[in-house]
């Protein structure tokens, strides 16, 4: 197991107690990003954490998939979730809040982070 696969699966556990193993990236897990066209934050976050987020996904081999909706207040716009995302959808209580970054594992929402502040918190840790 490598350091990357440890921390990144081990922060997530932590996180969310869920017990999630360290294996996380190569179990099939992967960052879906849910952004809205209206929404000021996405284009803040697109600008200013966009580059470092993609350099590190990358780096380190974690998918990401993503889902633009066209209003922050409504993030549950089935019309705008691909077939095998609205699984996840499903799981998501929430109606509004943009940008979204939800880690996904077998199928399960397993961290789920809303604005710029809770990714820096809680999505970043497990990439650095």
């Amino acid at each position: 197991m490598d350091r990357r696969t440890f921390l990144f699966g081990s922060a997530a556990a932590i996180a969310i107690g869920s017990g999630l193993t360290p294996a996380m990236a190569g179990s099939g897990a992967y960052i879906l990003i849910v952004m809205a066209r209206d929404c000021p934050w996405c284009i803040d976050w697109n600008a200013f954490d966009r580059p470092a987020f993609t350099r590190m996904t990358r780096a380190q081999n974690v998918p990401v998939r993503e889902v633009e909706v066209m209003r922050y207040s409504d993030i549950r716009e089935e019309a705008a979730w691909p077939a095998d995302l609205k699984p996840v959808l499903a799981q998501i209580r929430q109606t509004g809040g943009t940008p979204r970054f939800i880690i996904v594992q077998n199928g399960r929402i397993v961290q789920h982070a809303v604005g710029r502040r809770q990714y820096q918190l809680g999505i970043l840790p497990l990439l650095a």
